[in-house]
């Protein structure tokens, strides 16, 4: 039986790790669908993320924290069960962050909103990992063991979990059909539910309303045809620029419209 030893805590320090990479996963993927995939709000969410971490870490070691730590360590698999509670009510919390902060569909997320957002969204599930791995190492101190078997543990649930998350992400399987209410927030007349295809970067809502086709990315249209006007002045002001360019790559929003607008004027033009 010496051999078995601590493997309970192994296996709730796995689960925990596993937790915790693909909850921070799913969590930054919901938030780049609801955030227009800004470079900005990235870094918040990231610096929201450590921080609440590192908070947890530190009250983990006053005295009131030790003792929580000694009682986390009798009961090992309190930790993964929390942050998986913890998921789901962060994930309804930045899905619904706009409407809390009474701002309207068609407004852009201020900074300090954004920030503030990514604090409510982040920190108590933050805070609570930070109490994690200390409970598993003193947990198996308690059993003769070295406290290093938490962090192997923990390192390997996250990997192995990081794998079938991008796996299933690649695949595209959707993590949340209630993606759909996006297309009726755009669209709050239409009666006809749009097409839908998952990519590793996100979902992507596809569908006609009126005499226009859209496609809705990160929050915001990413394709519109058609987009006369608006993209040939684009391929004109491209031209203009580089009027013996051989190429083109195409980065940004309505790209689809776009290139359409330069093959027209430059059928020869290779276009990315």
């Amino acid at each position: 039986m010496k051999r078995f030893r601590g493997l309970g805590v192994c296996l709730a320090a796995a689960a925990f790790g596993a937790v915790t990479l693909a909850s921070q996963t799913l969590l930054l993927r919901r938030f780049l669908w609801r955030f227009e995939s800004t470079e900005l709000g990235v870094a918040i969410f990231f610096s929201s993320w450590l921080l609440g971490g590192g908070l947890g870490a530190a009250v983990a070691a006053t005295p009131p924290g030790r003792r929580l730590i000694r009682l986390l360590a009798r009961y090992v698999w309190l930790p993964p069960l929390v942050c998986a509670l913890l998921y789901f009510a962060h994930y309804a919390v930045i899905g619904n962050l706009r409407a809390w902060m009474g701002l309207p569909a068609y407004h852009a997320f201020p900074l300090f909103h954004l920030a503030l957002g990514c604090l409510l969204a982040n920190l108590p599930f933050c805070f609570a990992i930070g109490w994690g791995v200390p409970a598993f190492c003193l947990a198996l101190e308690n059993q003769g063991l070295p406290a290093g078997r938490a962090f192997a543990a923990e390192a390997l649930g996250s990997a192995l979990c990081g794998a079938l998350v991008t796996a299933l992400l690649a695949a595209g399987i959707a993590p949340d059909p209630r993606d759909v209410a996006e297309w009726y927030r755009f669209f709050p007349q239409t009666d006809t539910a749009p097409g839908r295809f998952e990519t590793g970067g996100g979902t992507t809502l596809y569908g006609t309303h009126g005499d226009s086709f859209y496609a809705l990315t990160a929050g915001g249209v990413s394709e519109l045809l058609p987009e006369g006007d608006r993209a040939v002045e684009q391929a004109v002001l491209a031209l203009s620029q580089r009027p013996y360019a051989t190429n083109a790559l195409l980065i940004g929003q309505v790209q689809l419209a776009t290139a359409r607008a330069l093959e027209s004027l430059r059928p020869d033009l290779a276009i990315t």
